[in-house]
């Protein structure tokens, strides 16, 4: 079905009252998104570093979300951020407003559920504190949403669709390559139940459906030997996005101690699933196939698979991929033979109990952010994550000049590097001769920013691993000219910008 004017205008709406929204929590209670000035940083790398290119975006981390915000390399604001995200979680609302088009069911129930997805805490945190992950959540509802149309229709351009959106997934979060796994057994099943049985014929779409993923990674794999030297580069570096995965695991000791147990990993992710969005247990009993069945269980199955590998740092606000796929589902039963208007109406209760499962998920949660989120909710000001990044910038600013040189380590001082927004003044380890900087740090930067070593427990840190004392002690030839709680800047005396011709 063509895209129609209405498409366009919900999209607009939905974009701008979710920006306005944004925009409010972040004027009003100092809520905004973490992971969009990490992204917002790496844009600034790879479009004004030194050199700019592409691969100063670390060829460690999934790229999509990446090459998404090179347009805001420009800005150091979070509310640059917000553009990118509310786009993509209003795209995401979008699509399950089409798709109500085909579906000529009760039109006041598939409003209701659909008001009540948008309102959903758990949403609209990811839409507001996880740009990468509301992404995700944007390519999963293809996914699940073109698996739906194939079995309606037959026509093979949706597993194609299918498939490109499992791609994509894949170049959000890598974990997404044990799923493409899972379903190569079930494939052939899944596709030869809605068509006719022909060997060739489900071969070929099987193909469609997983080679995206393999094309994907193996191109990350390639871009990875060609600039670093080493196909799995993104796995092996200390900065690897499994590393950090596995740190963060290690503080939720349930995730711990899941690690190879089958038993336990269905636990733990089946009840933080049901405690997060119950109403999604409900849905599923109203599938009448297997392969509307997988396809509407693959996030759950992806993060048993991946718990059980000890690969997830599985948080509530992950299954907010839940919501979206749930309303597909919804909006199929209501148009199904099966459907009973008794069952809809213990459906579109569930919607309304799971807002309250939803906000009490998040408010229990150990990540600070997601309840930090639930204070704004409450009308209550939250402390800035950055605050002390930003006063750190702010301090550099005002005593550097253009040609000063500062080397810090953006595992975790990518806050202080996107807001003082000149990426082109530091030393960072995306450059090959890094190292060679660390060996003699006062002699090649003027400031030296060491972070205080209990805030790189996630976050890989060389200056801190190379110099543990640092933060204490300083380094030779500096001076300390600014603190806060958990940073220290230190100014050299020697750097090669104060020397003299003749000293140097």
């Amino acid at each position: 079905m063509a895209i129609k004017l209405r498409d366009i205008l919900v999209f607009f709406f939905f974009w701008i009252a979710f920006f306005i929204i944004g925009v409010f929590f972040y004027t009003s209670y100092s809520f905004y998104a973490q992971e969009g000035i990490f992204l917002i940083e790496k844009a600034q790398l790879a479009m004004r570093g030194i050199p700019p290119r592409l691969e100063n975006l670390g060829l460690i981390y999934p790229p999509l979300p990446y090459l998404f915000y090179l347009p805001l390399s420009i800005s150091s604001s979070p509310i640059a951020s917000l553009v990118v995200s509310t786009f993509w979680g209003a795209f995401c609302v979008t699509l399950c407003v089409r798709y109500l088009r085909w579906i000529p069911g009760n039109t006041a129930i598939k409003l209701v559920v659909t008001v009540l997805f948008f309102l959903n805490p758990v949403f609209l945190y990811v839409m507001f504190a996880q740009p990468s992950l509301t992404l995700y959540m944007v390519f999963f509802v293809i996914f699940v949403y073109s698996f739906f149309r194939f079995h309606e229709t037959r026509i093979p351009y949706y597993i194609v669709l299918s498939g490109v959106a499992l791609g994509a997934m894949a170049g959000i979060r890598y974990d997404t390559f044990f799923l493409t796994m899972a379903l190569i057994p079930f494939a052939p099943f899944l596709i030869s139940e809605s068509t006719d049985f022909n060997v060739i014929r489900i071969f070929a779409l099987t193909m469609m459906l997983v080679l995206p993923t393999f094309i994907v990674l193996g191109s990350w794999v390639y871009l990875n030997w060609i600039f670093a030297g080493e196909p799995f580069y993104f796995y092996f570096s200390p900065y690897s996005y499994f590393k950090q995965v596995s740190k963060e695991m290690a503080l939720r000791p349930e995730l711990f101690d899941a690690k190879g147990d089958v038993v336990k990993s269905v636990w733990v992710v089946v009840k933080m699933a049901f405690l997060t969005f119950p109403a999604y247990f409900f849905v599923l009993p109203t599938i009448r196939t297997v392969t509307l069945f997988v396809a509407a269980i693959a996030p759950v199955i992806l993060q048993i698979i991946v718990v059980f590998l000890g690969i997830s740092a599985l948080s509530n606000s992950w299954f907010a991929v839940l919501i979206p796929i749930s309303i597909i589902v919804i909006y199929y039963f209501v148009n199904s033979p099966s459907y009973r208007p008794a069952y809809g109406m213990v459906i579109t209760i569930l919607m309304f109990v799971s807002l309250f499962f939803g906000y009490n998920s998040l408010d229990k949660s150990v990540d600070l952010t997601e309840k930090n989120f639930t204070s704004a909710l409450k009308g209550q000001r939250v402390p800035d994550i950055f605050e002390e990044e930003l006063n750190v910038a702010k301090f550099l600013k005002q005593n550097t000049n253009e040609n000063s040189k500062i080397i810090v380590d953006d595992a975790v001082g990518y806050p202080i590097v996107c807001f003082y927004n000149s990426p082109k003044q530091f030393y960072l380890p995306y450059q090959y001769d890094y190292l060679r900087y660390l060996n003699q740090p006062a002699f090649k930067a003027d400031y030296i920013i060491i972070p205080k070593p209990e805030i790189t427990v996630t976050g890989f840190d060389q200056l801190s691993a190379m110099y543990p004392d640092a933060f204490e002690q300083g380094f030779d030839y500096t001076t300390l000219v600014y603190q806060t709680s958990n940073w220290r800047v230190y100014k050299s005396s020697v750097s090669e910008s104060n020397l003299s011709y003749e000293e140097k």
